[in-house]
């Protein structure tokens, strides 16, 4: 925790479009999210504009209901709005009740349900 009793979060940049975000508890990572930034494209080419696109949230099931990933985004939004990011994006699967609360979560944020996601696994 910070001296101003919020939590510990760092931000940790993988080159200039990527970062990733831990939220600590007693010196243990508890929580993190991944930060993508890209250009919005549309018609064939880039608009002017930036998007984040947010992955990979998640929250310790012994720390969730704590408001680490109410944090979490907060700060995500707040880097995103900082790069001048005119967009947040993220998917949550509907079909995994683990993802209930944050789905929740999300709508009462603002994010609105978009679109459908595909995903093909290449392991197989």
């Amino acid at each position: 925790m910070n001296s101003d009793g919020t939590p510990s979060v760092t931000i940790t940049p993988h080159g200039a479009e990527l970062y990733t975000l831990t939220i600590e508890d007693d010196g243990s990572i508890v929580g993190h999210l991944r930060l993508y930034i890209m250009d919005i494209w549309w018609n064939g080419g880039p608009t002017g504009d930036r998007k984040a696109n947010i992955q990979d949230v998640w929250v310790h099931p012994d720390h969730r209901g704590r408001g680490y990933g109410k944090f979490l985004m907060d700060v995500a939004e707040e880097k995103a709005r900082a790069l001048d990011c005119k967009l947040v994006e993220l998917t949550s699967d509907p079909n995994n009740p683990e993802r209930r609360t944050a789905r929740a979560m999300y709508l009462r944020r603002g994010y609105a349900v978009t679109t459908e996601g595909f995903r093909l696994r290449l392991d197989r």
